[in-house]
């Protein structure tokens, strides 16, 4: 797979692949809001079933940041923090 920003792409290498399509993009998306006091909160497109059946990978959990300190989840305060999602 490549990845380019937040979008993640697995391609099908085999010559005989029977998997269709033979590629996919798994992208993360987070919300760029205003502090307002709600939980701020990242989502990916719902191609994580076939991502998985293409690379054999698992999908983990998106993961919240601030800084170098791992949250428990999604943000509440301001802040800038980065989600990730694990492969």
């Amino acid at each position: 797979y490549t990845v380019d920003g937040n979008v993640v792409t697995a391609t099908c290498g085999n010559n005989d692949c029977s998997e269709t399509p033979y590629s996919v993009s798994l992208t993360l998306s987070a919300e760029n809001k205003h502090y307002d006091g709600d939980k701020a909160s990242a989502s990916h497109n719902d191609l994580e079933t076939m991502f998985s059946i293409i690379t054999k990978a698992e999908i983990g959990e998106i993961e919240y940041f601030l800084e170098d300190y791992k949250l428990l989840g999604a943000p509440t305060n301001a802040g800038t923090y980065v989600a990730q999602l694990q492969i």
